[in-house]
């Protein structure tokens, strides 16, 4: 049988499939290892849920422990799949290609749930009025979401929820900002990049001793505090990473596709001469 479903092209195929097969399955462990080891995902799910109460931080682990599984179960598949090439068993490539369609079914179904969670997560709007509320009520008082809100303002160099004019304002009201020194938290703060400890912004550091951070002239303020509001670089990392899910789950659901397609091709010229 000549073409690409021929014995050589598609056992050919089968075997190179694999390999990234394999590759794909390393990449499902490596994430899945890299979230639980990685708080950045909890911080921002803490800022980004929209019912904090009824959607625990804890479902960030339940993903990361899913990822690695499932790149578990891809390990072990591309095994049978291998051996069935090399060998020529189609009880192994029947074995192989089960398991190809279920994990196919599990990657569109994530593929179709990023969707699902990009067209029903709340406007912008309605998601800066969830996290200023939260802000009000639990910057400093909450340990997790006081962590959470320290870390955006850290890493995405970003100050309150709108703008620095947040802390500003509930100080000018209050004569006080959550019991913190100064108007503003060292957070907001340009920070000395000289860190030993491995989570800077639970102490940092500032560049300058002086509190120049609560400087109030607009002209030379970014030399000392960042004044953009973090809604904005949240969601903007949100987006980022639901298109390179969804784009990734339904390239990946796509080439299980390619793989059914060319291992049932071998089954059927397995025992033909080549």
């Amino acid at each position: 049988m000549g073409g690409c479903c021929g014995p050589k092209c598609s056992k050919t195929f089968v075997i190179l499939y694999n390999i990234l097969f394999w590759i794909s399955g390393c990449a499902f462990v490596g994430l899945g290892a890299c979230v639980l080891y990685d708080k950045s995902y909890s911080y921002l799910y803490t800022l980004l849920a929209p019912e904090p109460d009824k959607y625990p931080r804890e479902i960030v682990d339940y993903v990361a422990y899913a990822s690695m599984g499932v790149g578990g179960i891809i390990l072990f598949v591309g095994f049978f799949g291998c051996c069935g090439a090399l060998q020529e068993s189609k009880c192994m490539l029947g074995t192989y290609i089960f398991f190809l369609i279920l994990i196919c079914f599990v990657e569109a179904a994530l593929g179709l749930g990023t969707l699902y969670c990009w067209w029903t997560f709340p406007d912008a709007a309605t998601a800066k009025v969830t996290l200023r509320n939260q802000w009000t009520t639990k910057y400093t008082s909450e340990p997790h979401f006081t962590a959470a809100f320290n870390h955006a303002q850290y890493s995405m160099k970003c100050c309150g929820v709108e703008s620095g004019n947040d802390y500003y304002k509930m100080y000018d009201q209050n004569m006080k900002t959550f019991n913190i020194t100064g108007i503003y938290p060292l957070t907001c703060c340009v920070l000395s990049t000289d860190y030993q400890d491995e989570e800077p912004w639970v102490k940092p550091k500032l560049l300058n001793n002086a509190r120049d951070c609560d400087r109030q002239d607009r002209q030379d303020v970014g030399k000392y505090r960042y004044d953009k509001g973090c809604m904005e670089e949240i969601l903007r990392w949100l987006w980022l990473y639901l298109i390179i899910i969804g784009a990734s789950s339904g390239g990946l659901a796509l080439l299980q596709i390619l793989g059914v397609l060319f291992s049932l091709c071998l089954m059927r010229n397995i025992g033909e001469e080549p």
